[in-house]
């Protein structure tokens, strides 16, 4: 496993959620599995959490030692397991597995309040048009939002990092937005540079799931129309350009299922 370093692409297609299996050479059944996780313990002794309280444990912690980046909290794995490994690991509520992807998610900002004219210095490639990655959740208030962004490439690895850690997202709610409705949640996406004389520079294009927390905005918008009900769906606004500049750019939404994953 590479150094894990700066922003991680999502460039490989993301595996499935859950257990699939398929027969390893000597006919042995091969479990494999994949989701949003928080980690635990320290080099040599990590564990993944799910939000249901299952857990992985790595059976290869050296690939790890050191690896793990400082100030994460969430991250996107995939594993994959025998049953010679994990007798009755199906239904386990610890798994012993292989560690095959890990991506650590940096954590950005969901605010109660409308976008001023100035929020926001860069537009987006694209919402939840990354290849094989798609809207994700930890549980009701944990959400990651695939991102797709414009950035300035560089051959120089501490020049890249700085770039990678220039840009920041925010997830706005404003409660005098006129499309909203009891089931339909709206919020506004805006992008953030640090240095945004650097805008027309940034014709690489990469992705990233972002993480939101939005308890917050999910009780102004219960309080507003007066329900405990989560809303059915919601729907990310967003600038979209084909670069860095926001010289030509268009108005995009992606729709993603809510309520109906978290109310029984």
């Amino acid at each position: 496993m590479k150094k894990l370093k700066g922003a991680v692409m999502i460039a490989a297609v993301m595996g499935m959620l859950g257990f699939t299996s398929c027969l390893d050479g000597d006919g042995e059944n091969v479990y494999s599995g994949g989701g949003f996780v928080t980690t635990q313990g320290f080099d040599g002794a990590y564990s993944f959490r799910f939000s249901d309280g299952s857990s992985v444990v790595p059976t290869n912690q050296e690939l790890l030692e050191g690896k793990l980046p400082a100030g994460y909290t969430y991250y996107y794995i995939q594993y994959s397991f025998t049953s010679e490994e994990n007798t009755g690991a199906e239904t386990s509520k610890s798994i012993n597995a292989e560690i095959n992807y890990l991506v650590p998610i940096k954590t950005d900002q969901a605010v109660p309040a409308a976008p001023s004219e100035t929020s926001g210095n860069a537009p987006v490639i694209g919402v939840n048009t990354l290849s094989g990655a798609s809207f994700g959740y930890y549980d009701r208030n944990n959400i990651f939002v695939p991102i797709s962004y414009a950035y300035k490439s560089s051959g120089d690895e501490d020049e890249l990092d700085a770039e990678y850690a220039s840009h920041r997202f925010f997830l706005y709610y404003d409660t005098q937005n006129t499309n909203l409705t009891k089931d339909r949640m709206y919020v506004e996406l805006r992008h953030t540079v640090d240095d945004p004389s650097l805008n027309d520079k940034r014709t690489s294009v990469t992705g990233e799931w972002r993480h939101f927390n939005i308890q917050q905005i999910v009780s102004m918008h219960q309080s507003k129309f007066g329900t405990s009900e989560l809303p059915d769906q919601i729907v990310v606004e967003y600038e979209q350009a084909s670069s860095g500049s926001y010289e030509q750019t268009y108005d995009r939404t992606a729709e993603i299922a809510y309520g109906s994953l978290f109310e029984q």
